[in-house]
């Protein structure tokens, strides 16, 4: 009965290895590997550079167009998208900052707390970098700020230790 089983094993073994091992070449899959990498013709003003340098310049204002200091975020999309920072809008509404993105991306969502998702479209442009022209994203755009009253969802959390208005001593050990 082992000896039976056993065969019957090897055979259902060797019938797979055989048949996923198959390969189906026609004409319209032609075979890639036939060409040589010195052979390889690349276009001219071919760039192999997957980033980009984008600009971000936002102003946040209320529904007077007044200035507005505010927290926010930048997701690749929203929700479910890839954060890629945190920011705070200075006392004039204005946030500013370079920042390197995968050069398939067209949009970025700005999510200001309490309030639904801004999907900012990304310019292509160039900018001369030293002797080499560039393109480049930017992503510019004036955002209203519907409750500019709330703060951040997240608040500070101040902890005293030992307790408000009382001394100690903290000691640790960093490695």
């Amino acid at each position: 009965m082992m000896k039976k089983t056993l065969s019957i094993l090897m055979l259902a073994f060797f019938v797979v290895f055989i048949f996923s091992c198959k390969k189906d070449v026609n004409e319209n899959n032609p075979d890639t590997n036939s060409g040589k990498f010195s052979e390889l013709e690349v276009p001219e003003g071919f760039t192999w550079s997957t980033s980009a340098l984008l600009l971000i310049d936002l102003k946040f204002t209320d529904g007077d167009q007044n200035p507005v200091s505010t927290p926010f975020e930048i997701y690749s999309t929203f929700p479910g998208g890839v954060k890629y920072m945190d920011g705070t809008s200075n006392d004039d509404g204005v946030f500013t900052m370079k920042y390197k993105i995968a050069n398939r991306r067209n949009s970025v969502a700005i999510v200001i707390p309490n309030q639904e998702p801004v999907i900012v479209t990304l310019e292509k442009t160039t900018r001369q970098i030293g002797n080499l022209e560039s393109e480049i994203f930017q992503a510019k755009q004036t955002i209203q700020v519907l409750n500019p009253v709330l703060k951040s969802v997240k608040e500070d959390i101040i902890q005293y230790f030992p307790a408000e208005g009382k001394f100690g001593t903290l000691a640790f050990e960093d490695t």
